[in-house]
């Protein structure tokens, strides 16, 4: 039936954000370790990830994280049960998958215009994703 595997997607959708939040303290953790941050004032997230070793963790961990998003597109495109329009899962969950991608591989020292238009775009197409999933889940629950 249409609920056919939708519980993959939750499982999805929590490791992708574990993985980001865990990537981005234990890059934290381990640029503060070495003296590449300061504990205050707390640096931008961005700064945990320009010198080694820790830049090679926030890199892989945020990767990973870019492809289970791009994964909970093709999950939710193909489980049935839909949060949100196919449209509106590729216009924002695709830019924002490919923007992390290119905010972990390109770090702003190195490529600050790039890792920018990346942050912005992951930040941004993420936080009206989760508004309209939200809205339409909402829509759902009342239709009950």
């Amino acid at each position: 039936g249409p609920e056919r595997n939708w519980f993959q997607s939750k499982y999805v959708a929590l490791l992708q954000c574990l993985l980001t939040v865990g990537t981005t303290l234990v890059s934290y953790g381990i640029a503060l370790y070495l003296g590449h941050v300061k504990v205050w004032p707390i640096p931008m997230i961005s700064y945990c990830g320009v010198h080694p070793p820790e830049k090679f963790v926030f890199s892989i961990g945020l990767v990973c994280s870019a492809f289970l998003a791009f994964m909970f597109i093709w999950i939710v495109e193909t489980a049935g049960k839909v949060y949100s329009s196919k449209t509106t899962a590729w216009a924002l969950g695709f830019p924002s998958s490919i923007g992390l991608m290119v905010l972990a591989v390109c770090n702003c020292e190195e490529e600050p215009t790039l890792h920018y238009i990346g942050a912005i775009s992951y930040f941004l197409c993420s936080a009206i994703w989760c508004l309209v999933c939200s809205f339409k889940e909402l829509s759902l629950t009342k239709e009950k």
